[in-house]
Order: structure tokens, then sequence, then C-alpha cells
């Protein structure tokens, strides 16, 4: 494993190439929503006095993301000699990394007689949204890697509470203590902190049925990870912040053209790592998706529904990227197809192979990107209808 880790780092040092230090948005005028994360890096360090009250009443749910900005003004200022940017994707290189290996984890774990337990990983890294938006200024990888780390950590602790013989009171009182730390991270770091509540829910809810002791046990760490929100809590009243605000209605949410925009930048997502897991799915004979796989999926279901309904095609049309986080589902029935339907021959080559045309096509992807906000694939159909004089 570790130099699977040490192979992660290098692939995604690679991959933040295209973007590296960059905003959301390099190269067009005005504010981007990385321009939030830099004025709030500069106020944690001290170098800005407060954030801009504009900013804040525009943008209030971008400030109340402060892991990111905190650790990236900290880490430039007393390692990088002030390259703010730099710091910015360096940690999120570092979160890639980690994510990449703890998937691979649970890939062995699960999957055991897998050769291909690394592809999930390589996949991931590579992936469009990460090239395009996962290693610059921005929150998404950050809050990945941190709700990744909480939901293995209260899942293993979910194993624990069967153990025979018991664990010791101290054992337990130390990890909740732990595990609220890492949840109060994860909160602070992005909303997607909650997959790890998921996740670990629905650890619960497969291991059952408890006998009391256990029953307590499931009980004290989803208490542990729900007393991790009140960091970010106390954060947020103190900068007087709130998060997405949850508003929409029928017509825009049944809008043909948001539907389509979801639709079309959902299938990008993935681009052909759909097709692979798309099989292997509908012909799994008996084959299963790991628990903790199968409650990221469902808390990342809660993901995308929540962003689908409070974005808007008026707005920015929907969020490519929020669909990135079906990623452990996906690209764990994509590797299923590689090993479940391809022989142990010609497996590590074929496999090998797609991985290479997925990170081409997605790095094609990165340079098309004219890098402006609010692209819709309905804007896409009409430029190439124009383009072909239709």
């Amino acid at each position: 494993m570790v130099c699977f880790a040490a192979l992660f780092l290098l692939v995604s040092a690679l991959c933040s190439i295209p973007r590296f230090g960059q905003r959301e948005n390099e190269g067009a005028p005005g504010v981007s929503d990385s321009d939030l994360y830099i004025e709030m890096a500069e106020v944690f360090t001290g170098s800005r006095q407060a954030f801009t009250a504009e900013y804040v009443t525009w943008q209030p749910h971008h400030y109340n993301r402060p892991l990111l900005s905190f650790l990236a003004g900290h880490i430039a200022k007393w390692v990088l000699h002030g390259n703010l940017r730099a710091a910015f994707s360096l940690i999120n290189i570092l979160s890639a990394a980690t994510i990449a290996v703890l998937l691979m984890h649970v890939i062995q774990t699960t999957r055991p007689e897998w050769n291909l337990a690394w592809l999930p990983s390589m996949l991931f890294l590579t992936g469009f949204p990460q090239l395009n938006w996962g290693y610059h200024i921005f929150t998404d990888t950050l809050g990945y890697a941190t709700a990744f780390v909480t939901a293995s950590y209260g899942a293993w602790l979910v194993r624990q509470s069967g153990k025979v013989p018991p664990r010791s009171a101290g054992f337990w009182i130390a990890h909740l203590l732990m595990l609220a730390g890492c949840s109060s991270i994860a909160f602070l770091a992005r909303e997607t902190a909650w997959l790890a509540v998921i996740v670990v829910a629905w650890v619960c809810w497969e291991r059952r049925p408890f006998d009391q002791a256990q029953l307590l046990r499931a009980a004290l760490i989803l208490a542990a990870l729900l007393i991790g929100k009140l960091p970010h809590s106390l954060y947020s009243h103190a900068y007087h912040l709130r998060g997405v605000p949850m508003k929409s209605s029928f017509g825009e949410i049944f809008n043909w053209r948001y539907v389509v925009d979801f639709t079309v930048k959902s299938a990008v997502c993935f681009n052909l790592s759909w097709l692979p897991a798309a099989w292997a799915f509908w012909r799994r004979q008996g084959r299963t998706t790991p628990t903790f796989v199968i409650g990221w999926a469902i808390g990342a279901s809660l993901y995308i529904g929540a962003g689908y309904f409070v974005n808007k095609i008026q707005m920015i049309g929907y969020p490519l990227r929020m669909t990135f986080a079906l990623f452990p589902l996906v690209f764990f029935w994509a590797t299923d197809f590689f090993e479940s339907s391809i022989s142990t021959t010609k497996r590590m080559i074929v496999a090998t192979a797609f991985c290479i045309l997925q990170i081409a096509i997605n790095r094609v992807g990165v340079m098309l990107d004219p890098g402006t906000s609010g692209i819709k694939a309905t804007e896409v159909f009409n430029s190439i209808r124009h383009w072909l004089g239709l």
C-alpha cells in the first residue's frame, strides 16, 4: 500500500498541472468563487482585516466552508513564502491522494480477490471534474477527503462494536472523541461531511440486529459524528454566515432545459466509465456492492439532489462536478466489469488501456473548457448546430 500511496500522490501531482494554483474560470473577468477563498485565507492569517461584506451577502455559503482557506493561508505563510495559490492546490493534491488510498483500501478489504483494486482510485484521480475543478482553488476535494476519512473511521468503529471480548471503556472514550474531532474537521471543510454520517448510519443498519451494548455503541458513534457539527455552527454564528438556501419551485426543477442540462453533464462527468459500470451492474448475477460504497452512494445521491434543487437553469445550470460524488459507486462497477468480463491474461492490459483512454478524454475536456461560468448543455447544442449550419 505504501508504493500505491506514493504512486497516487505522484499521479495527483501530475494531474493538477493544468489547474495548479488557478482560480475558477481563471481567464474570465470579474470575481470568481475562488477569490472568496483567497480572501478568507488572508483574513485568517491577518493580512486582511475582514471579509468583504458585499461578497458575504452575495455568496455566504462559500464563507461557510473555512477549512481549506484556513489551512492554505497558514501553509502559505509559514511554508511557501506567501505563495497562497500554490498552497490551495497542494492541499487538494494531498486530499486527492488520501481519497485514492482509502478507496483502494475499501476495495481490497471487500474484494480481496480483485487484481485491479487500484483502478477505481486511478479513475478518480484522473476524472474530468477532478482535473478541471478538483485541483484548483475550490473546496470539493478537501470536502470529499475529510468526509471519506471520517466515514472510514466511523465504519471501523462500528465494526469494533461487535468485537469479542468487547473493547474497554477507555478505548471507546478516546476513539469517540477523535471521531468527533474528525467530524468537526469535515463539517468545517464542506457540507459533504453529511456523507460520512450517512455512510456510518448505513453500516450500522446493515450490521443489525445489535444486542443492547452494541446498540448503545452505535448510537454513541452516530452522536459523535453529529456533535462534530457544533464547531462549524459556532463558526457560522460568529461570522453571521449561513449555508446554501434551499429554495426552488416545481417550474424550475422540471424545466426541460434544466433536466437536459443535468442529464448531459452527469454523463460527461464520468464519460466512458458509465458504460462498463452500467453493463457490470446490469449483469451482476448475484455480485453485490460493498456496504461502504452503498452508504456513500446514498449520501451522494442526496447531495446531488440538493445541488439540483438549489440551482436553476437561469442561474448557472447544474454544476457538473456535483455528480462526481458518485465516484466510488461508478468506478467500483466499472472495475467489476473488467474483473468479471475480461480474461485473466488480458485483464491488466485492457484495464490499463481503458484508464489511459479516460485520461486522454478528460485531458482534452480540460483543454476545451472555455473558462467561463454558467455553461449549459443547451448552449453547447446550439453552438454545434450553428457550427454545422443547421
